[in-house]
């Protein structure tokens, strides 16, 4: 075994080693913010050039993030955001234009494969989580008595193909809430260089759960010709001398219709550089140098437009404007399990606008996050979800009437307040004349946007001016 290995070394490259950056898109931000778990496809997202091949993850890291602006910040002893890249089970790697898939976890497996990073939003410093020296140090005295053990790599670098979830959680004994921006991140991973006589040929869809057909014209160099979904085909040079390739996908496929072709990233192709897409959904090409293609397919009918995520701040009312930016009908319903989230309990067809009324928030010391489920059988996806963040409660500012007489007597209030001739936001007038007195209105006095009006019992008020609440 070890002279094969060696031979193996002396004939062929060594592996090498290399470092990319990858920044976050808005919409994988977005989830994170709302708590959600993001997944990561390094190979998929097409970091990596065609003509890298055997790649296998050293390491990830956050390497910078920039932060929104925080709500409440420096309220508490300590305040972290711990990022954590998990592993699966599932993976592959391609080497010599062939695939292969790997298991990476058995029955023994307690602990999975993961990276991390924590972020001290005080000192804004960021630790990098590695492997601890205890547990290094038993595979290490294992080798103890080996001529170059100190050189000895002691753990597996799995595929760098394979969906890495992403998770941001949040540490503090404060009432910060805190909201990314972006977010970059570092990945140190080993390959290989392709053989130079091997020409790879990738195929896909706008979604990575689609599964056309994809009809080729020619077999590749292990005899493989047409296929389904994710497509991968290694041609070699002779095929490159020859005429070139052609693929067909299906113009139709369920209710998403085909638009165009597209590069590994999603631009759209034009002619040029042996590859000519007058054919419509048939794509000819050269296999003079590596290809990486996408079918891009149009989701035909209703498309729901509503915001994500919206800031309350301290307001206890929002307009919600519901609208259909595709074709056909869009019937909507809305549901959200946030007891303080006052929504119309109803179903609506295309455009609405909707008032939307939140209760304040009781703890004064935390913000809280609601949400708001906006659910379509029309639409892509079944559920759409809007986010509420809302800021730590406030107190209440109370004006209180206890004299007798007109309202615009300042006299009459308590500590000389008379409340602003629009009342919004947690605020509150209590009615409490003296005994036999009366409180009598002479003035215009508007309630909006939370701020209430309340009236002792048995007393008595009187309205000359004009009162509006809303």
């Amino acid at each position: 075994i070890a002279e094969k290995i060696y031979d193996y070394y002396q004939s062929n490259q060594a592996g090498k080693t290399s470092l990319s950056k990858i920044r976050l898109t808005s919409d994988e931000i977005k989830s994170l913010n709302a708590g959600q778990t993001i997944t990561l496809n390094l190979v998929d997202k097409g970091l990596f050039s065609p003509d890298k091949e055997d790649l296998r993850i050293g390491n990830l890291q956050v390497s910078k993030i920039v932060l929104k602006s925080v709500i409440n910040p420096n309220t508490g002893l300590y305040d972290q955001l711990g990022f954590k890249f998990d592993y699966p089970n599932y993976s592959r790697i391609k080497k010599n234009g062939m695939l292969y898939n790997f298991n990476n976890y058995n029955l023994h497996t307690e602990q999975p494969i993961s990276w991390g990073t924590d972020y001290d939003l005080y000192s804004q410093s960021y630790t990098h989580v590695v492997t601890s020296d205890a547990s290094k140090s038993l595979l290490s005295s294992l080798f103890e008595d080996t001529s170059g053990a100190n050189q000895v790599d002691l753990f597996a670098r799995p595929a760098a193909w394979a969906d890495i979830k992403l998770s941001m959680n949040h540490t503090t004994d404060g009432t910060s809430i805190v909201s990314l921006d972006s977010l970059f991140i570092d990945v140190q991973y080993d390959f290989q260089y392709k053989p130079a006589n091997i020409i790879n040929v990738e195929l896909n869809t706008s979604n990575k759960w689609f599964a056309p057909t994809f009809a080729i014209s020619k077999t590749d160099k292990y005899n493989r010709k047409n296929g389904i979904g994710n497509v991968y085909r290694a041609y070699t040079q002779s095929t490159a001398n020859s005429n070139s390739v052609s693929v067909t996908t299906p113009v139709k496929y369920g209710r998403f219709n085909f638009t165009n072709w597209a590069t590994r990233t999603g631009l759209a192709l034009t002619n040029g550089n042996g590859i000519d897409i007058s054919g419509g959904n048939t794509l000819k090409f050269s296999v003079s140098t590596d290809r990486s293609f996408r079918a891009m397919y149009k989701f035909e009918g209703a498309i729901l437009d509503i915001p994500d995520t919206v800031y309350l701040g301290d307001t206890t009312q929002y307009t919600l404007q519901i609208k259909n930016i595709g074709s056909g009908a869009l019937l909507w319903n809305l549901d959200s399990n946030s007891n303080w989230i006052n929504y119309p309990k109803q179903t609506g067809i295309n455009d609405t606008t909707l008032v939307l009324n939140f209760e304040r928030n009781p703890d004064l010391n935390k913000g809280r996050i609601g949400l708001l489920d906006v659910s379509s059988t029309e639409t892509e996806l079944l559920h759409h979800y809007i986010y509420f963040i809302q800021n730590k409660g406030i107190l209440a500012t109370v004006y209180t009437f206890n004299g007798n007489g007109n309202w615009s007597t300042a006299s009459n209030w308590s500590n000389d307040a008379i409340p602003p001739s629009i009342l919004s936001g947690n605020v509150e007038i209590i009615i409490n004349p003296t005994t036999n007195g009366e409180c009598v209105l002479d003035v215009m006095q508007r309630v909006i946007n939370g701020a209430k009006i309340s009236i002792s019992s048995n007393k008595k008020f009187r309205i000359t001016g004009g009162l509006d609440i809303k």
